[in-house]
């Protein structure tokens, strides 16, 4: 099995566990997400489900940037950009920004 197999595998264990515990962690801050017109659910639901799997694929990609599998200014550009998309995402899930 390659490394870059192994680091497919952990990601998305890690991601399964991950999100379950990071899920806890929102309930008990009591960070929901109610439904209106806009939404594509029903009731309640936890917000910020996807800052595990933003932090796990740029701890990812940055393994691999030190693997050698991806130059360093796509690296840089990818782990920039998405690092920016991670952060304003999770202060829209805490303030709704606008």
């Amino acid at each position: 099995m390659t490394i870059q197999a192994i680091l497919i595998f952990v990601t998305a264990a890690l991601s399964f566990l991950l999100t379950g515990l990071w899920r806890k962690q929102v309930v008990a801050w009591q960070l929901y997400d109610h439904a209106n017109h806009r939404s594509s659910h029903k009731g309640s639901v936890p917000r910020s489900g996807g800052v595990v799997f933003c932090a796990l694929g740029l701890i990812s990609l940055a393994i691999m940037w030190l693997l050698g599998d991806v130059s360093r200014s796509l690296a840089m550009a990818l782990l920039f950009g998405g690092g920016m998309v991670c952060v304003v995402g999770f202060l829209d899930d805490l303030k709704s920004l606008p």
